[in-house]
């Protein structure tokens, strides 16, 4: 099964009065994601909005979605033996009839 995997690499806030989101970006993070091509480097990220702010006023996350395939989970195996089946309980010894009380 394929998922994408969220590498947050920074932060941004949107401006208050213009369509425009600064973004601060943990380059050391970022530059584990970077990839060539054609002999340039590239780092390809997302920019989404928060479902609320933070302490700091930040209203985005920055991060690179990176696709991973998942293993499926390995089923137990069976066990071919019989299963045991509950032991008789044995019954109680006869109480004899020449008890005092």
């Amino acid at each position: 099964m394929k998922k994408f995997e969220k590498n947050y690499i920074g932060k941004g806030k949107k401006h208050e009065t213009y369509d425009i989101v600064t973004v601060t970006i943990n380059m050391e993070e970022a530059e584990k994601h970077t990839f060539e091509y054609e002999g340039k480097k590239y780092l390809k990220f997302d920019v989404a909005a928060l479902s609320s702010e933070t302490s700091f006023g930040k209203t985005h996350t920055v991060y690179v979605n990176k696709l991973v395939e998942e293993k499926p989970a390995e089923k137990p195996a069976q066990d071919t033996k019989k299963k045991k089946t509950a032991k008789k309980q044995a019954e109680p010894a006869p109480v004899p009839d020449d008890l005092p009380f």
